[in-house]
């Protein structure tokens, strides 16, 4: 009688076990739930897709208005349901929890529903998903988009789905999304399909792949995005000369002036170092470099073949991470974000969870073993890098890279969920290392700046002299609705429209118009951009009356300016 009772709890704990994994992952993004970052780029795609869905799309800023992929469902929610948080968010939330979902299935098909349960709590509690997962802006969808073409790949190679054709289209339409939401991810297809190629080629299943009508799904894609671009540019390859453009900005202190190869060598350099150091494998790094260089399974084994593309999967995005040079004197850099490793979340979190199942109870091979020491020695030396930094994300991520490297050496002695729980343990502490300390402060930073812009008079007959950060909240916070003429100054003394937004002027209004200023942001502003803040700015709040006072700095509020300049 006892034994009939034990064996229902064993298989309602099997399978209780992946449904409770799964919600906890999805949890993890939900519960830092960020919504429109107003000092982001969510306001321009914003801006971006308000004007396509009023059938005036506009180009020539810089990359973001090519980044179709995100620009149309959009445009698509704002011409259904007019401008709002939830649809501004809508799609890179809907991504971030798929990212568990199609990691844990994936998973599931190829090492088992443990493995698939494991993989959605490696993914739900990557720092990638619930920091940028709910904002608007298009690094997590494309990073979706993109395991979506690996994970189509990766099943059909290992014979793990019927419809082999269907699943190639949609990996093929996949991949292109991923192009069309944003364009660095060009050169990481690129790499991986080649490197797909080779594998396949070596293990002689490139044969049963399905090419055509992989590649047709992605001129479903395609297509139509270079011939929107055609229509609206002259050139379908516009986009190509917007990069160029985009990733030279005069001013910008972080950046060399570089086209051509050169360019080119920037955007697919080498950075896996670096993406250690910004902690996109922070936790997980030893062991997929010891599943890398583990014992290799019986010839035939699709075990190998399965490893050996979702390695392929993650290093290609590495090696195209770095868009800007960076120094490690300027140990924070300015423009490399840990948003941009979004491509290899679904990935690792894969191979990491299969190797957790499949190396549990046989020691490494040495080859296996060096590969984790070597990382667990790249751990010990970024920890003494970040102390001697004093930057608190290296620090952590560094020790999180220890104490995995040590556990994935001592796993074979251990119980067979040691090493997998020791992973999700590092995750979730990181993660409420986020949610208690600096979650709050940032949800209060754009609040207030919410609350701050909230007290500006929008009246479409008075014109906006102010910062570019709140010349670009406005308009947002009144859906676009209205608008005056707003402008901003830059640091050569000229006033410009920002984001080609506004009027193109060059000195303040002859008419009555409102000054916003904020001085703290206002020199944060400039000095972002290698410049200092107009001293005939200063002037015109001093000469200003002021109607509304911020709190915060002293002297930051609304001035009204009768215009005794212009012309």
């Amino acid at each position: 009688m006892n034994g009939t009772e034990q064996k229902p709890r064993k298989g309602t704990a099997k399978t209780v076990w992946p449904f409770l994994a799964v919600a906890m992952a999805l949890a993890s993004p939900l519960l830092v739930y960020h919504g429109v970052i107003l000092a982001g780029d969510d306001v321009l795609y914003a801006r971006l897709a308000s004007e396509m869905a009023d059938g005036h799309p506009m180009f020539g800023i810089n990359t973001h208005p090519y980044r179709l992929g995100f620009l149309v469902p959009l445009a698509v929610l704002y011409h259904a349901f007019g401008i709002h948080d939830w649809a501004t968010i809508a799609l890179p939330l809907l991504s971030s929890l798929s990212t568990v979902l199609l990691a844990a299935y994936a998973a599931g098909r190829l090492y088992g529903d443990t493995a698939g349960a494991w993989a959605a709590l490696f993914c739900g509690f990557n720092p990638i998903v619930y920091r940028s997962g709910s904002m608007g802006l298009v690094d997590v969808p494309a990073g979706f988009f993109y395991a979506a073409f690996v994970v189509g790949w990766v099943l059909i190679v290992a014979r793990r789905v019927r419809h082999r054709r269907v699943w190639a289209a949609v990996a093929g339409m996949a991949a292109a999304w991923a192009v069309a939401t944003r364009e660095s991810i060009a050169p990481m297809i690129l790499f991986t399909v080649l490197g797909f190629v080779l594998v396949g080629w070596r293990q002689a299943t490139l044969r049963e792949f399905p090419i055509r009508e992989w590649f047709l799904g992605g001129c479903l894609i395609g297509f139509p995005y270079l011939l929107y671009l055609w229509w609206h540019t002259g050139t379908p390859w516009y986009v190509a000369y917007a990069a160029q453009g985009g990733y030279n900005i005069a001013g910008a202190p972080w950046l060399r002036p570089l086209e051509g190869l050169q360019l080119g060598a920037r955007l697919t350099g080498l950075s896996i170092l670096r993406a250690a150091i910004e902690g996109y494998l922070f936790a997980v790094l030893p062991v997929v470099v010891a599943a890398a260089m583990a014992r290799q399974s019986a010839p035939g084994d699709i075990g190998d073949g399965v490893r050996h593309h979702l390695l392929v999967a993650i290093v290609s995005p590495l090696m195209v991470l770095s868009h800007f040079s960076t120094s490690f004197s300027e140990w924070v850099p300015v423009n490399l974000f840990l948003r941009y490793g979004s491509p290899v979340v679904i990935p690792a979190g894969i191979l990491v969870a299969g190797a957790c199942v499949r190396l549990r109870g046989s020691p490494l091979s040495n080859a296996a073993r060096r590969g984790a020491g070597l990382a667990l020695a790249a751990g010990v030396g970024l920890l003494w890098l970040g102390w001697a930094q004093e930057n608190r994300w290296s620090l952590v991520g560094a020790a999180a890279t220890v104490v995995a490297g040590v556990s994935v050496l001592l796993a074979h002695r251990m119980p067979k969920l040691f090493l997998p729980t020791v992973l999700v343990v590092l995750l979730v502490a990181a993660w409420g290392l986020y949610r208690f300390q600096e979650y709050p402060g940032e949800r209060a930073l754009n609040a207030a700046t919410r609350r701050q812009a909230q007290m500006v008079p929008w009246d479409p007959t008075l014109p906006i002299l102010t910062d570019p950060l709140t010349a670009q909240v406005l308009p947002y916070l009144h859906k676009f609705e209205n608008p005056p003429e707003v402008a901003t100054w830059k640091g050569r003394g000229e006033v410009e429209r920002p984001f080609s937004w506004s009027k193109q002027t060059d000195r303040p209004w002859a008419k009555r118009f409102l000054l916003v200023w904020d001085p703290g942001e206002a020199s944060f502003q400039a000095e972002r951009w290698g410049t200092v803040v107009p001293a005939w700015v200063r002037e015109e709040v001093a000469r200003g009356r002021l109607l509304r006072e911020f709190s915060g700095a002293p002297g930051a509020g609304v001035y009204l300016l009768e215009g005794k300049r212009g012309e």
